[in-house]
């Protein structure tokens, strides 16, 4: 479901930059959060709102030109799949009502092999974002996410796993996803985020003891 109406005033910006950097959101990832809220807030088409905002970077005089770079080519990596994206409310109508099935793991792509492994060892993972983690595998970004943040929502619980000094902007989201069903995250590298504090998150120590917990779930 579009949003019909949406303001973003000076506020609101700061709130957003507020809850990005609690998450330990990367600057690209926050950038491109405000970037989208202002799009719709202007009623402009998202990947306008993706190009000025690569001019805006582009021009920036404040960074170095290794940093200037290293940017660019993150956001032009996020903006394969926010480009492509409605901005969406959380609607039941695509929301699994009952149930829960199999483990949502949520991490980043490069685990991919990882989480395939554990597949094929039994382990009831759902999550079929595994099968498309290396670079240029997916062709539709759309499809992804929207058949992620299903996935995620119709899990019996949600492994959120992040190694230390990783960055992450879409495992959260898959996360949001289960937490607005109801479903279980157990947390794994996550220690010092704020969100460990909302009932349905429970932060552990190894990947073995977030398998076991949502194994028994």
């Amino acid at each position: 479901m579009l949003t019909d109406t949406f303001e973003l005033d000076a506020k609101a910006s700061d709130e957003i930059r507020r809850c990005a950097e609690e998450l330990n959101l990367p600057p690209e990832g926050t950038a491109l959060i405000l970037a989208t809220a202002r799009a719709e807030a202007e009623a402009e088409s998202a990947s306008e709102a993706y190009a000025r905002l690569l001019a805006e970077v582009d021009a920036r005089t404040d960074l170095s030109p290794v940093d200037r770079d290293a940017l660019l080519q993150a956001l032009r990596y996020f903006g394969q799949f926010v480009t492509t994206l409605p901005i969406m409310v959380v609607d039941h109508a695509w929301l699994p009502s009952t149930g829960g099935e199999g483990i949502y793991i949520a991490s980043k792509a490069l685990h991919g092999p990882r989480w395939r492994e554990l597949r094929a060892s039994g382990i009831p993972i759902i999550s079929t974002w595994i099968d498309e983690a290396e670079v240029g595998a997916t062709s539709d970004w759309s499809d992804l996410w929207v058949r992620s943040a299903k996935e995620a929502a119709a899990a019996r619980a949600l492994i959120l796993f992040r190694l230390p000094d990783e960055q992450h902007a879409g495992a959260l989201i898959e996360a949001g996803c289960a937490i607005r069903q109801g479903r279980p995250v157990f947390a794994v590298g996550w220690d010092h985020a704020s969100f460990q504090h909302h009932p349905l998150v429970r932060t552990v120590g190894t990947l073995e003891e977030a398998l076991d917990l949502a194994l028994a779930v």
